[in-house]
């Protein structure tokens, strides 16, 4: 497969994942999930997060040879909308709920030299996950993919040896069949926030699926295919 080819390829997965995700707030809006403070929280952090990942779409269908890095970033912020939102929809108690409603601040832990600091997101992410009651894939899949992409959003090496391993500064060309996988766990993050919601949600458990089925037989269609 020439890169052409293959660029062709993964920008018609990445709209084929727009047009997923443009799908997922409809569902979550029939959920009719009860706005309290709790709620309007995680639902407005969780909407965010489906921003993110439409937008890192889009851009990957339009411009995906020239913007496939710097649109990473907008993967990043997704991850991190949505750990905040599945931890403030439930496993974070009212103070903490409280103060990042008042002021954005996260919440706070005593570190390991006795002094209270920020929580990191990799703490409120094994917070969710044994919350939930999810399995470790949601941790680890966190874990092996953070590192790269802060890296990437706060200026690390990754630009510089990637222009190295080219031979040119501003050359980002990769193999781009590497991003089919990026593109899953985008998709992949957009369902665990349907999931999500279904667990605010006071529905019963088949208008649940009535709301949502559809957009989860696309999500199936779109990694089988």
């Amino acid at each position: 497969m020439t890169d052409d080819e293959a660029v062709e390829l993964v920008a018609q997965k990445a709209e084929d994942a727009r047009r997923l995700i443009c799908e997922v707030v409809p569902s979550i809006n029939s959920l009719k999930i009860v706005l309290n403070k709790r709620s309007h929280v995680a639902l407005s952090l969780l909407v965010g997060s489906l921003e993110q990942a439409r937008t890192f779409c889009f851009v990957l269908s339009k411009e995906l040879r020239s913007s496939w890095f710097p649109a990473t970033i907008l993967h990043r912020s997704q991850i991190d909308y949505f750990i905040r939102a599945a931890y403030y929809a439930s496993p974070a108690t009212d103070a903490e709920l409280d103060r990042f409603y008042s002021d954005g601040h996260m919440p706070k832990v005593v570190g390991t030299s006795g002094k209270k600091r920020n929580m990191y997101l990799s703490e409120m992410a094994a917070s969710v996950e044994t919350h939930y009651k999810w399995n470790d894939k949601f941790t680890k899949t966190i874990q092996g993919h953070w590192s790269a992409l802060s890296d990437v959003s706060h200026g690390g090496t990754a630009l510089m040896q990637l222009y190295e391993a080219n031979g040119m500064i501003g050359d980002t060309d990769i193999d781009f069949m590497e991003l089919k996988p990026v593109l899953g766990n985008v998709v992949a993050f957009a369902q665990l926030g349907i999931a999500l919601a279904m667990i605010m949600s006071s529905l019963t458990d088949e208008e649940k699926s009535q709301a949502v089925g559809d957009v989860y037989t696309k999500a199936h269609a779109f990694f089988a295919a």
